[in-house]
């Protein structure tokens, strides 16, 4: 290969990559939160799909492609949440998602015991975890280590608000 192809493949790949950083957590847009479904209860962990629609603000396609997150107290894990599939936002347009999710209990009193944990002040719950995605040719990792909840939902587009329309 010639020394003007690799350069010319080198500089299209570095703007691919630099266009794609040009890609933050403000070009998404949670647009509105219809229902949240469960489909599946028991004392170590329930199923459930989120139904909503999210505005992709970026010029470049995006895709979620697994998460696991952990929320934990001062006594340890409470659950442990996972995709359970992959997720495409278009460029410049809103997307209609069924988000299904997975969450694991680790109380030993189950569902019970978590959600009595859960309810207790926001502010002493941490997440831990990973979020991967991609964006054209590139993926990324978003890693969380030790972020309290409400700064948590703040920075994937979350507001109390919408978490109220998911309980009801």
């Amino acid at each position: 290969m010639t020394l003007k192809i690799k350069f010319i493949l080198w500089a299209l790949a570095a703007a691919a990559a630099f266009s794609s950083c040009s890609v933050k957590a403000k070009d998404i847009e949670l647009v509105d939160l219809y229902q949240a479904r469960m489909e599946g209860i028991s004392l170590s962990q329930a199923r459930m799909t989120i139904e909503c629609s999210i505005f992709n603000h970026s010029g470049t396609r995006l895709a979620l492609k697994s998460s696991e997150l952990e929320i934990r107290d001062g006594k340890g894990k409470v659950l442990t949440l996972q995709t359970e599939k992959k997720i495409i936002l278009k460029a410049h347009r809103a997307t209609e998602v069924g988000l299904p999710l997975v969450f694991r209990f680790h109380d030993p009193l189950g569902t019970v015991g978590a959600s009595m944990r859960l309810s207790g002040n926001p502010e002493n719950l941490r997440v831990h975890g990973t979020i991967r995605g991609s964006y054209g040719l590139f993926g990324k990792t978003f890693t969380f280590d030790d972020v309290p909840l409400p700064e948590f939902l703040r920075k994937v587009g979350l507001s109390e608000t919408d978490l109220k329309k998911l309980s009801m």
